[in-house]
């Protein structure tokens, strides 16, 4: 075989031997990537994100009332709840309110229910500079906290009004952010009979339930009986918001 044919089929070799060795290592960090994407996607940053429900097959749900004006109706929500059994319910208060309610406030944590802030005042949050917005979020969540001498850990922005810059920035304080999936819309005074169908008609699994005690709500006391003891019937166990969300806070994350 002439030398320089021999040379050159040495040197197609080496060259062969070194594409070959290209592809083996991409796919074989194309392999790798693959094993391992739970891994990666697990250290990708996640987004802020609001809660709506739980994925859960059992029948859990959530109570939630929030106010921000008033004290007549407050009361008699609260021994609703108190007489039907049901002391896993959560109040988004407004700090405002807070403040002029200590007592009320005060009674809610000793009688066992659960605390959550509607931030300070009641506006669109998402109308807000970043630091206005985070003035707000925090003096309600200090609020609370100065009365309580407890810590809060959800947050509800007012009128359900939330973007990404809300989301993060209550995020950054330590807050879950916590909207609905079931409104029963109390607030417009519909009847007691049709705020107790809203909600027992559309109570699944793992359902937020936003009900109102401000003074606006003036039905509500009664409806709430009815829920109760339909959401009863049906197989439900009544969780604050905490409880249902535990070990469920990344899968139902919801961004907009």
């Amino acid at each position: 075989m002439p030398r320089r044919l021999r040379f050159w089929m040495i040197i197609s070799w080496k060259k062969s031997r070194r594409v070959l060795a290209f592809f083996f290592i991409v796919f074989a960090s194309l392999i790798i990537l693959y094993n391992e994407r739970d891994v990666i996607v697990a250290f990708k940053p996640r987004e802020a994100g609001a809660i709506y429900h739980v994925p859960t097959d059992e029948k859990l749900i959530s109570l939630t009332f929030d106010i921000s004006w008033g004290e007549v109706q407050v009361q008699p929500v609260m021994e609703t709840l108190q007489k039907e059994g049901v002391l896993q319910a959560t109040f988004f208060v407004s700090a405002p309110w807070a403040k002029d309610h200590t007592d009320i406030v005060k009674k809610m944590i000793q009688t066992g229910f659960e605390l959550g802030t509607l931030g300070n005042r009641h506006m669109n949050y998402t109308r807000l500079d970043e630091a206005t917005l985070l003035t707000e979020i925090k003096t309600g969540e200090d609020v609370l906290k100065s009365i309580t001498g407890q810590s809060v850990s959800l947050f509800r922005p007012p009128n359900g009004d939330f973007d990404q810059k809300v989301l993060k920035t209550a995020s950054s304080l330590g807050l879950t952010t916590v909207l609905w999936s079931i409104d029963a819309e109390d607030w417009k005074n519909p009847g007691r009979d049709v705020i107790t169908s809203r909600v027992l008609k559309s109570a699944k699994p793992g359902a937020i339930v936003l009900l109102h005690a401000s003074d606006s709500a003036k039905e509500t006391p009664e409806a709430l009986a009815d829920i109760i003891r339909g959401l009863k019937r049906d197989g439900y166990r009544f969780k604050t918001v905490s409880e249902l969300i535990s070990g469920y806070k990344d899968a139902v994350h919801t961004v907009p």
